[in-house]
Protein backbone atom coordinates (compact mmCIF):
# COMPACT_ATOMS: atom_id res chain seq x y z
CA UNK A 1 0.00 0.00 0.00
CA UNK A 2 2.86 2.39 0.72
CA UNK A 3 4.27 1.88 -2.78
CA UNK A 4 0.82 2.56 -4.26
CA UNK A 5 0.61 5.85 -2.38
CA UNK A 6 4.02 6.92 -3.61
CA UNK A 7 3.04 6.24 -7.21
CA UNK A 8 -0.18 8.24 -6.82
CA UNK A 9 1.81 11.20 -5.47
CA UNK A 10 3.91 11.22 -8.62
CA UNK A 11 1.09 10.81 -11.11
CA UNK A 12 2.42 12.35 -14.36
CA UNK A 13 -0.81 14.27 -14.97
CA UNK A 14 -0.65 15.79 -11.51
CA UNK A 15 3.04 16.63 -11.85
CA UNK A 16 2.42 18.30 -15.21
CA UNK A 17 -0.49 20.27 -13.75
CA UNK A 18 1.68 21.60 -10.92
CA UNK A 19 4.50 22.54 -13.29
CA UNK A 20 2.36 24.20 -15.95
CA UNK A 21 -0.52 25.78 -14.01
CA UNK A 22 0.26 26.50 -10.37
CA UNK A 23 2.68 29.39 -9.96
CA UNK A 24 3.86 31.26 -6.87
CA UNK A 25 3.96 35.07 -6.89
CA UNK A 26 3.20 35.93 -3.27
CA UNK A 27 3.02 34.35 0.15
CA UNK A 28 -0.51 32.97 0.78
CA UNK A 29 -0.24 33.95 4.46
CA UNK A 30 0.86 37.60 4.32
CA UNK A 31 0.85 38.42 0.58
CA UNK A 32 4.55 39.30 0.61
CA UNK A 33 6.46 38.86 -2.65
CA UNK A 34 9.67 38.18 -0.73
CA UNK A 35 10.16 34.41 -0.50
CA UNK A 36 12.65 31.74 -1.52
CA UNK A 37 12.84 28.02 -2.20
CA UNK A 38 13.07 26.00 0.96
CA UNK A 39 13.63 22.40 -0.09
CA UNK A 40 11.23 20.03 -1.85
CA UNK A 41 7.86 18.48 -1.08
CA UNK A 42 7.12 15.31 -3.05
CA UNK A 43 7.23 16.42 -6.70
CA UNK A 44 7.21 20.20 -6.15
CA UNK A 45 9.15 22.88 -4.29
CA UNK A 46 8.54 24.22 -0.81
CA UNK A 47 8.93 27.97 -0.22
CA UNK A 48 9.58 30.11 2.81
CA UNK A 49 8.43 33.70 3.28
CA UNK A 50 11.03 36.21 4.46
CA UNK A 51 8.35 38.34 6.11
CA UNK A 52 6.12 35.96 8.11
CA UNK A 53 8.64 33.05 8.14
CA UNK A 54 5.94 30.52 7.16
CA UNK A 55 6.56 27.76 4.63
CA UNK A 56 4.21 26.82 1.82
CA UNK A 57 3.96 24.95 -1.48
CA UNK A 58 2.45 26.24 -4.78
CA UNK A 59 -1.02 24.83 -4.03
CA UNK A 60 -1.25 26.29 -0.51
CA UNK A 61 -4.46 28.28 -0.13
CA UNK A 62 -5.93 27.14 -3.47
CA UNK A 63 -8.89 24.85 -4.15
CA UNK A 64 -6.67 21.74 -3.91
CA UNK A 65 -5.11 22.78 -0.62
CA UNK A 66 -5.08 19.86 1.87
CA UNK A 67 -6.61 17.45 -0.67
CA UNK A 68 -5.45 13.84 -0.71
CA UNK A 69 -7.28 12.94 -3.92
CA UNK A 70 -5.92 15.75 -6.08
CA UNK A 71 -6.08 13.71 -9.29
CA UNK A 72 -9.76 12.92 -8.66
CA UNK A 73 -10.37 16.63 -8.02
CA UNK A 74 -8.97 17.43 -11.47
CA UNK A 75 -11.50 15.01 -12.99
CA UNK A 76 -14.26 16.64 -10.92
CA UNK A 77 -13.26 20.10 -12.16
CA UNK A 78 -13.20 18.94 -15.79
CA UNK A 79 -16.77 17.66 -15.44
CA UNK A 80 -17.89 20.97 -13.94
CA UNK A 81 -16.26 22.85 -16.83
CA UNK A 82 -17.88 20.65 -19.47
CA UNK A 83 -21.33 20.04 -17.97
CA UNK A 84 -21.81 22.82 -15.44
CA UNK A 85 -23.00 22.25 -11.88
CA UNK A 86 -24.57 18.81 -11.58
CA UNK A 87 -26.36 17.35 -8.58
CA UNK A 88 -24.16 16.00 -5.81
CA UNK A 89 -25.55 12.51 -6.41
CA UNK A 90 -24.46 12.55 -10.05
CA UNK A 91 -20.99 13.85 -9.19
CA UNK A 92 -20.56 11.17 -6.55
CA UNK A 93 -21.35 8.44 -9.07
CA UNK A 94 -19.16 9.86 -11.83
CA UNK A 95 -15.97 10.33 -9.82
CA UNK A 96 -16.55 7.94 -6.92
CA UNK A 97 -16.52 10.27 -3.94
CA UNK A 98 -18.69 10.81 -0.86
CA UNK A 99 -21.54 13.41 -0.88
CA UNK A 100 -19.77 15.69 1.61
CA UNK A 101 -16.62 15.61 -0.52
CA UNK A 102 -18.62 16.50 -3.63
CA UNK A 103 -20.28 19.35 -1.71
CA UNK A 104 -16.96 20.70 -0.42
CA UNK A 105 -15.22 20.50 -3.78
CA UNK A 106 -18.04 22.33 -5.51
CA UNK A 107 -17.84 25.23 -3.06
CA UNK A 108 -14.05 25.36 -3.16
CA UNK A 109 -14.30 25.80 -6.92
CA UNK A 110 -17.08 28.38 -6.64
CA UNK A 111 -15.03 30.31 -4.07
CA UNK A 112 -12.44 30.95 -6.79
CA UNK A 113 -14.94 32.95 -8.90
CA UNK A 114 -14.65 36.61 -8.02
CA UNK A 115 -17.47 39.15 -7.98
CA UNK A 116 -17.40 41.59 -10.90
CA UNK A 117 -16.66 44.86 -9.09
CA UNK A 118 -15.69 46.92 -12.15
CA UNK A 119 -17.32 50.23 -12.97
CA UNK A 120 -20.60 50.02 -14.89
CA UNK A 121 -20.01 52.97 -17.22
CA UNK A 122 -22.19 55.98 -18.07
CA UNK A 123 -25.48 54.08 -18.23
CA UNK A 124 -26.35 51.12 -16.03
CA UNK A 125 -29.28 48.73 -15.70
CA UNK A 126 -30.25 47.84 -12.14
CA UNK A 127 -32.77 45.52 -10.53
CA UNK A 128 -33.45 43.87 -7.20
CA UNK A 129 -33.70 40.08 -7.32
CA UNK A 130 -35.63 38.27 -4.60
CA UNK A 131 -34.85 34.73 -3.47
CA UNK A 132 -36.38 33.05 -0.46
CA UNK A 133 -34.06 32.94 2.54
CA UNK A 134 -32.83 29.37 2.88
CA UNK A 135 -31.30 27.23 5.61
CA UNK A 136 -30.90 24.30 3.23
CA UNK A 137 -28.53 21.66 4.58
CA UNK A 138 -28.22 23.17 8.05
CA UNK A 139 -28.62 20.40 10.61
CA UNK A 140 -30.81 20.89 13.65
CA UNK A 141 -33.16 23.34 11.92
CA UNK A 142 -36.67 22.37 10.89
CA UNK A 143 -37.74 24.70 8.13
CA UNK A 144 -41.03 24.43 6.22
CA UNK A 145 -41.24 26.72 3.19
CA UNK A 146 -45.02 26.34 2.99
CA UNK A 147 -45.40 27.59 6.54
CA UNK A 148 -42.78 30.19 5.86
CA UNK A 149 -44.72 31.98 3.10
CA UNK A 150 -48.16 31.93 4.70
CA UNK A 151 -47.65 35.33 6.29
CA UNK A 152 -47.21 37.58 3.25
CA UNK A 153 -46.58 40.63 5.42
CA UNK A 154 -43.59 38.87 6.90
CA UNK A 155 -42.31 37.54 3.57
CA UNK A 156 -40.31 40.67 2.70
CA UNK A 157 -38.32 40.36 5.92
CA UNK A 158 -37.41 36.73 5.16
CA UNK A 159 -36.20 37.12 1.59
CA UNK A 160 -32.64 37.42 0.34
CA UNK A 161 -32.29 40.60 -1.69
CA UNK A 162 -29.68 40.63 -4.44
CA UNK A 163 -28.91 43.70 -6.54
CA UNK A 164 -28.27 42.95 -10.22
CA UNK A 165 -26.52 45.46 -12.46
CA UNK A 166 -25.36 45.55 -16.06
CA UNK A 167 -23.07 48.03 -17.78
CA UNK A 168 -19.96 48.32 -19.93
CA UNK A 169 -18.06 46.00 -17.61
CA UNK A 170 -20.68 43.27 -17.86
CA UNK A 171 -23.28 41.73 -15.59
CA UNK A 172 -22.99 41.39 -11.82
CA UNK A 173 -25.26 40.35 -8.99
CA UNK A 174 -24.57 40.90 -5.30
CA UNK A 175 -26.31 39.82 -2.11
CA UNK A 176 -27.15 43.01 -0.23
CA UNK A 177 -29.54 42.07 2.57
CA UNK A 178 -31.97 39.59 4.07
CA UNK A 179 -35.03 41.67 4.82
CA UNK A 180 -36.53 44.96 3.65
CA UNK A 181 -34.23 46.60 1.12
CA UNK A 182 -33.14 50.15 1.92
CA UNK A 183 -31.17 52.84 0.10
CA UNK A 184 -28.13 52.20 2.31
CA UNK A 185 -28.09 48.53 1.21
CA UNK A 186 -28.03 49.40 -2.50
CA UNK A 187 -25.49 52.14 -1.87
CA UNK A 188 -23.16 49.73 -0.08
CA UNK A 189 -23.26 47.34 -3.03
CA UNK A 190 -23.25 49.75 -5.98
CA UNK A 191 -21.61 52.99 -4.86
CA UNK A 192 -18.13 52.03 -6.09
CA UNK A 193 -19.46 50.49 -9.31
CA UNK A 194 -21.44 53.54 -10.43
CA UNK A 195 -18.64 56.07 -10.19
CA UNK A 196 -18.91 57.94 -13.49
CA UNK A 197 -22.44 56.63 -14.12
CA UNK A 198 -24.82 59.34 -15.29
CA UNK A 199 -28.05 57.37 -15.56
CA UNK A 200 -29.52 54.19 -14.14
CA UNK A 201 -32.44 52.32 -15.68
CA UNK A 202 -34.63 50.25 -13.38
CA UNK A 203 -38.13 48.91 -13.04
CA UNK A 204 -40.68 51.00 -11.16
CA UNK A 205 -39.15 50.60 -7.73
CA UNK A 206 -39.20 53.53 -5.33
CA UNK A 207 -36.08 52.33 -3.53
CA UNK A 208 -33.97 52.82 -6.67
CA UNK A 209 -35.52 56.23 -7.21
CA UNK A 210 -34.46 57.25 -3.71
CA UNK A 211 -31.03 55.76 -4.37
CA UNK A 212 -30.60 57.80 -7.57
CA UNK A 213 -31.72 60.98 -5.82
CA UNK A 214 -29.30 60.31 -2.97
CA UNK A 215 -26.36 60.10 -5.40
CA UNK A 216 -27.80 62.75 -7.79
CA UNK A 217 -27.99 60.40 -10.76
CA UNK A 218 -30.61 60.48 -13.52
CA UNK A 219 -33.13 57.71 -13.06
CA UNK A 220 -35.28 56.20 -15.81
CA UNK A 221 -38.10 53.89 -14.72
CA UNK A 222 -39.55 51.30 -17.08
CA UNK A 223 -42.04 48.44 -16.94
CA UNK A 224 -40.58 45.13 -18.00
CA UNK A 225 -43.77 44.14 -19.85
CA UNK A 226 -43.50 47.23 -22.07
CA UNK A 227 -39.93 46.74 -23.24
CA UNK A 228 -39.79 46.98 -27.03
CA UNK A 229 -38.49 44.00 -29.07
CA UNK A 230 -35.59 46.03 -30.43
CA UNK A 231 -34.32 46.87 -26.94
CA UNK A 232 -32.27 43.69 -26.73
CA UNK A 233 -30.06 44.85 -23.88
CA UNK A 234 -33.04 45.51 -21.62
CA UNK A 235 -34.79 42.29 -22.62
CA UNK A 236 -31.65 40.23 -22.00
CA UNK A 237 -31.02 41.87 -18.63
CA UNK A 238 -34.48 41.17 -17.23
CA UNK A 239 -34.67 37.67 -18.71
CA UNK A 240 -31.24 36.83 -17.31
CA UNK A 241 -32.35 37.77 -13.80
CA UNK A 242 -35.37 35.50 -14.14
CA UNK A 243 -33.15 32.73 -15.51
CA UNK A 244 -30.91 33.09 -12.45
CA UNK A 245 -33.87 32.73 -10.08
CA UNK A 246 -35.13 29.72 -12.02
CA UNK A 247 -31.66 28.13 -11.93
CA UNK A 248 -31.44 28.56 -8.16
CA UNK A 249 -35.00 27.57 -7.30
CA UNK A 250 -35.64 24.82 -9.85
CA UNK A 251 -32.43 23.44 -11.35
CA UNK A 252 -30.57 23.42 -8.02
CA UNK A 253 -33.75 23.05 -5.91
CA UNK A 254 -32.70 25.96 -3.75
CA UNK A 255 -29.37 27.14 -2.40
CA UNK A 256 -28.55 28.00 1.20
CA UNK A 257 -28.30 31.77 1.67
CA UNK A 258 -24.86 31.15 3.13
CA UNK A 259 -23.61 30.17 -0.34
CA UNK A 260 -25.88 32.22 -2.60
CA UNK A 261 -23.17 34.76 -3.47
CA UNK A 262 -20.79 32.04 -4.67
CA UNK A 263 -23.45 30.76 -7.07
CA UNK A 264 -24.28 34.31 -8.17
CA UNK A 265 -20.62 34.98 -9.02
CA UNK A 266 -20.43 31.74 -10.99
CA UNK A 267 -23.65 32.43 -12.92
CA UNK A 268 -22.58 36.00 -13.71
CA UNK A 269 -19.19 34.85 -15.00
CA UNK A 270 -20.71 32.12 -17.16
CA UNK A 271 -23.06 34.56 -18.85
CA UNK A 272 -20.43 35.38 -21.49
CA UNK A 273 -17.46 33.18 -20.64
CA UNK A 274 -16.76 29.51 -20.08
CA UNK A 275 -15.49 28.99 -16.57
CA UNK A 276 -12.31 26.94 -16.36
CA UNK A 277 -11.68 25.83 -12.75
CA UNK A 278 -8.24 24.50 -13.73
CA UNK A 279 -6.88 27.64 -15.37
CA UNK A 280 -3.73 29.39 -14.17
CA UNK A 281 -5.71 32.52 -13.24
CA UNK A 282 -7.87 30.46 -10.86
CA UNK A 283 -4.85 28.93 -9.13
CA UNK A 284 -3.25 32.35 -8.71
CA UNK A 285 -5.97 33.01 -6.12
CA UNK A 286 -4.40 31.76 -2.90
CA UNK A 287 -7.36 32.85 -0.77
CA UNK A 288 -9.82 30.11 -1.81
CA UNK A 289 -9.09 28.00 1.27
CA UNK A 290 -9.60 31.10 3.44
CA UNK A 291 -13.03 31.75 1.94
CA UNK A 292 -14.08 28.10 2.10
CA UNK A 293 -13.12 27.59 5.73
CA UNK A 294 -14.40 31.02 6.85
CA UNK A 295 -17.80 30.92 5.13
CA UNK A 296 -19.67 30.32 8.38
CA UNK A 297 -18.08 33.35 10.05
CA UNK A 298 -18.67 35.45 6.91
CA UNK A 299 -22.30 34.34 6.87
CA UNK A 300 -22.72 35.06 10.58
CA UNK A 301 -21.25 38.53 10.18
CA UNK A 302 -23.53 39.27 7.24
CA UNK A 303 -26.68 38.23 9.09
CA UNK A 304 -25.63 40.21 12.15
CA UNK A 305 -24.95 43.42 10.23
CA UNK A 306 -27.29 43.31 7.23
CA UNK A 307 -30.23 41.11 8.07
CA UNK A 308 -33.52 40.97 9.89
CA UNK A 309 -32.98 37.23 10.39
CA UNK A 310 -31.23 35.98 13.52
CA UNK A 311 -28.18 33.75 13.15
CA UNK A 312 -29.09 30.28 14.40
CA UNK A 313 -27.80 26.69 14.55
CA UNK A 314 -24.06 27.24 13.92
CA UNK A 315 -22.31 24.40 12.13
CA UNK A 316 -19.91 22.20 14.08
CA UNK A 317 -17.27 21.81 11.40
CA UNK A 318 -14.01 23.52 12.24
CA UNK A 319 -10.64 23.97 10.50
CA UNK A 320 -7.55 24.83 12.53
CA UNK A 321 -6.09 26.82 9.65
CA UNK A 322 -9.23 28.87 9.06
CA UNK A 323 -8.52 32.58 8.91
CA UNK A 324 -4.72 32.52 8.77
CA UNK A 325 -4.43 33.08 5.02
CA UNK A 326 -4.35 36.48 3.36
CA UNK A 327 -7.43 37.84 1.66
CA UNK A 328 -8.23 41.34 0.47
CA UNK A 329 -11.43 42.83 1.87
CA UNK A 330 -13.02 43.12 -1.59
CA UNK A 331 -12.60 39.37 -2.13
CA UNK A 332 -14.86 38.46 0.80
CA UNK A 333 -18.08 37.13 -0.80
CA UNK A 334 -20.46 39.57 0.95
Amino acid sequence: MKNANIKSDFDPILVEFYNSTIKVNTCPYCNSSSFYRHGKYKFTYRYKCRECKKTFIPSTGTSIHYLKKKKVFLDYAEILKADGILTLRKMCKRVGIAPLTAFDWRHKILASVSYNDKSLGEEALCKDVWILYSLKGRKGVRFDNKMFIKNLKDLDKKTSKLVAADGNSGYSIKLSKVGSLEVSDIKRVLEMKIKGTRRIITTENNIFNDFAQNLKIEHKKIKSEFIKPKELRLRNFFSFNEDFRHWINNSLRGVATKYIQLYANFYSYCRKKIFDPLSRSVFMKKYVWRIFTSMENIYKSFLTNYSEIAYTAPIKRYWKTSGIYFIESDKVPY
